[in-house]
């Protein structure tokens, strides 16, 4: 990358790539976004700047300048690049709504995900792991591989029924995760081609996309026609899970049907999504670092025995959270988080025009050198006492400020018990010649598939 940029003034430009006449660095991007961002910040520093046709983007990359975006001026910065794609997927859902919509919405989604409602939520969590457990038990026997990107979705999204909808789940989840996959694939796709035909342009990839999103706003719409149902024929207690929540404000005309569905499909990505991601990234990690997996189940061995763990005895298990927190370090699920400036702004002292996209990689971030001895290396010591110090904005997995993740407490707790439990019954080996390479979409995936063989745990 050649470079431009000019000394700091107060509107000097970041440095950046000059980039190709029109398309700017567009085709960089494209082919490995993941690479671009961490190069172009080793490259520029902690603000660079580039182009992506005629969109012009600032990569923040030092925890001061994240704090200032996502804290302390966040009001001058709405969701940016990557949601504004989203929004045929997720509408005006938490993710991607803004202002008086935004607060009303996350004021009535908070309740069902504070720390009271977590302990009753364990129970479910860990019912459900373990009816997963039973059925591979089959695939232990006969060591046939295990496909997690099919089985760990699926336990999470009816976790997630059970537990923010108070219903089981009626639809096959195989149904649910395809139709997202084909709708943030294109989401994805169109954040990095120069010109892309409207949606109602019957194109093959814009009839699969419009395909998917009919079938996801049918299982949706059933599920909210479900619930009124079942509200208006109750007459003894309401249920006070987020759907019934969602139902009873529209009955109020304090939302409309479309905004409803609008949050549950939100809470259906988010909810499920990035949760199934951090414990099959978890799971890949420790299947390539034997000895950190060795001691994550010597800890369980010592604190729970075969005993499932309650809510109660994850604070016990310091060493699984540290695992959990490294592999959310190594790879994100939410690898970028993307805002758009409203006015300008100075952002370590480089002038930050209006209407410019200011992304922030936790991706990257979490592998700034200047905030993480071996920064590409997995190792959940990153997480021990003696780094409390480091910077709060220098680890992001789940965002900060006033937009911060609301599940995140949610999102941890199933982690831990999920492989916790599935330590006590068995040990995960990657097939040979896995590709584990990251995807990085809406999410950060694995490949689409990603197989492991599994053999019973002798610890236990």
């Amino acid at each position: 990358m050649s470079k431009v940029g000019n000394p700091k003034s107060s509107h000097a430009k970041a440095p950046g790539p000059v980039g190709r006449p029109f398309l700017g660095s567009l085709l960089e991007v494209r082919d490995d976004r993941l690479t671009f961002v961490v190069e172009l910040a080793r490259q520029f520093g902690d603000v660079a700047r580039f182009r992506m046709g005629p969109k012009i983007m600032h990569l923040i990359n030092d925890p001061s300048h994240a704090k200032h975006v996502l804290q302390e001026n966040s009001k001058n910065y709405n969701k940016g690049l990557g949601l504004e794609h989203a929004k045929p997927l997720l509408g005006e859902g938490l993710l991607t709504s803004e202002g008086d919509l935004w607060a009303r919405q996350r004021h009535l989604v908070e309740p069902a995900l504070r720390n009271p409602c977590l302990a009753r939520y364990a129970a479910v969590v860990r019912e459900e792991t373990m009816t997963m457990i039973e059925q591979w038990q089959h695939w232990c026997e006969t060591q046939r591989p295990v496909d997690v990107m099919v089985e760990v979705p699926r336990l999470t999204l009816r976790i997630l029924f059970l537990t923010l909808f108070g219903t089981d789940m009626q639809t096959p989840s195989r149904a649910i995760t395809e139709s997202f996959s084909i709708a943030m694939e294109e989401a994805s796709r169109r954040i990095v081609e120069p010109f892309t035909p409207p949606v109602w342009i019957p194109t093959r990839r814009n009839v699969a996309f419009k395909r998917a999103l009919s079938a996801l706003d049918e299982i949706v719409y059933g599920i909210i026609d479900a619930r009124i149902e079942n509200e208006n024929e109750s007459t003894s207690s309401q249920h006070d899970d987020v759907l019934s929540v969602l139902v009873r404000a529209m009955n109020d005309n304090r939302m409309n049907r479309e905004q409803v569905r609008d949050e549950i499909v939100t809470i259906l990505l988010a909810g499920h999504e990035t949760t199934a991601l951090t414990i099959v990234w978890s799971w890949y990690l420790m299947c390539r670092h034997p000895e950190i997996e060795e001691k994550l189940r010597s800890e369980i061995h010592e604190s729970l025995g075969d005993r499932p763990p309650l809510f109660r005895d994850l604070t016990k298990l310091d060493y699984t959270r540290k695992v959990i927190k490294e592999s959310l370090r190594l790879y994100p699920p939410v690898w970028l988080i993307p805002r758009t400036s409203v006015a300008a702004d100075t952002i370590g002292g480089y002038y930050i025009p209006a209407g410019s996209a200011v992304l922030i990689s936790p991706y990257c971030m979490h592998r700034n050198k200047a905030f993480w001895d071996r920064p590409d290396s997995f190792d959940p010591e990153h997480f021990s006492d003696r780094a409390i110090s480091r910077d709060r904005y220098a680890y992001l997995p789940f965002g900060a400020g006033p937009r911060h993740c609301l599940g995140s407490g949610f999102g941890l707790m199933e982690a831990q018990i999920v492989i916790v439990m599935v330590a006590q019954s068995f040990r995960l080996r990657l097939v040979p010649d896995t590709d584990g390479s990251p995807k990085p979409l809406l999410t950060l995936r694995p490949p689409s598939s990603l197989r492991f063989t599994i053999e019973a745990s002798e610890h236990f």
